[in-house]
């Protein structure tokens, strides 16, 4: 195999041939066109900086200034959908590897997805003896306003505390350990990214950088038991990068709980006779989840018992979903997508 045939493809006028060959080789054998891909990041066309982002962290750069400009691309474009995995590994995995890099993992707590700030709360909580250089943003990740990265840094953190300065030692010691477990919470991930994540992929009309399907059912927080309704879904949607108001979206009843779920399952599923039913099976077993005064909320808007629209509750062109809450439980189900 000429790997240099490859590598000159990717810098040609169409690369998109040489990305699909490197990307069933091993990375061993493709890490010499790292640098060709990272070229590509800079010619403007975000799906294609997308594509090649993706392969440069399949294949894994072994330079500092190389995971410098994938993590600088990810910053500036916040890619999520379909790359949202690799993003998240580069931020967890690659981005703590080099001192100079550092800094963008800091930056990263501010990215809109919440399973980017998890993973960059969890790289900067690595860091071991380099940790009182992090101090600072490992204290603002403390006060993400989702539970998740916060309940990260304080696990993370509880395993390398030998390497604490005393003001994340004094923080630490001020965190309440969360009512959502490792286990539930890996539990929820796993149900997200084997399930509903892959199903996701085949909704129609998707733009080109892919969708973001959010999926989840678990156990109110004890921040979260004192909240509003009306707080409570300004926080789940803003930590998944939908921030809104409470005013996009209102109380459904159950008949057209069951309505907007149908809209948002049917264009999952293909018509083969494997799929035939699987809406309606999904339907009973969302509806075991609920109890007597649990509390739906969509941002569909309804005319005569019949889904008129969807608001949608950021600048995304499909963006419509679900949350359910009662005095125990939380649960969302949202589709959006960027294009």
């Amino acid at each position: 195999m000429n790997i240099e045939h490859w590598i000159s493809e990717l810098e040609g006028h169409d690369p998109r041939g040489a990305i699909s060959q490197l990307a069933v080789i091993s990375p061993g054998l493709a890490r010499p066109a790292v640098p060709a891909l990272l070229g590509l990041l800079k010619r403007g066309d975000r799906i294609l900086g997308y594509e090649a982002a993706r392969l440069a962290i399949h294949i894994g750069p072994d330079r500092a200034d190389e995971i410098r400009v994938i993590l600088q691309f990810l910053l500036a474009t916040k890619p999520c959908g379909w790359m949202l995995p690799e993003v998240a590994f580069a931020f967890e995995r690659l981005a703590c590897q080099a001192e100079e890099t550092v800094e963008l993992l800091g930056q990263a707590l501010a990215y809109p997805h919440f399973r980017i700030r998890v993973a960059a709360a969890r790289g900067l909580a690595s860091m071991g003896s380099l940790l009182e250089f992090v101090e600072v943003p490992l204290l603002r990740a403390m006060e993400d306003r989702c539970n998740c990265v916060t309940q990260t840094v304080t696990e993370t953190l509880r395993i390398n505390q030998q390497s604490l300065s005393p003001r994340l030692e004094a923080a630490l010691a001020k965190q309440i350990p969360a009512s959502l477990t490792s286990e539930e919470r890996n539990a929820s991930e796993e149900l997200e990214h084997a399930v509903w994540r892959p199903r996701a992929n085949r909704l129609n009309g998707l733009g080109d950088d892919g969708e973001d399907a959010v999926f989840f059912l678990r156990r109110l927080t004890a921040d979260e038991r004192h909240l509003s309704d009306a707080a409570l879904l300004e926080l789940l949607l803003a930590s998944h990068g939908l921030p809104t108001t409470a005013s996009s979206i209102s109380e459904i009843k159950t008949d057209i709980t069951q309505l907007v779920l149908a809209k948002l399952l049917h264009p999952i599923f293909s018509p083969d006779p494997v799929t035939e039913q699987p809406v309606n099976v999904l339907l009973r077993q969302f509806f075991e989840f609920l109890d007597d005064n649990v509390r739906v909320y969509s941002n569909a808007t309804v005319r005569n018992n019949t889904i008129h629209c969807f608001q949608p509750v950021s600048c995304c062109l499909i963006d419509a979903g679900l949350i359910w809450t009662d005095d125990i439980r939380v649960g969302m189900f949202w589709i959006a997508d960027e294009d």
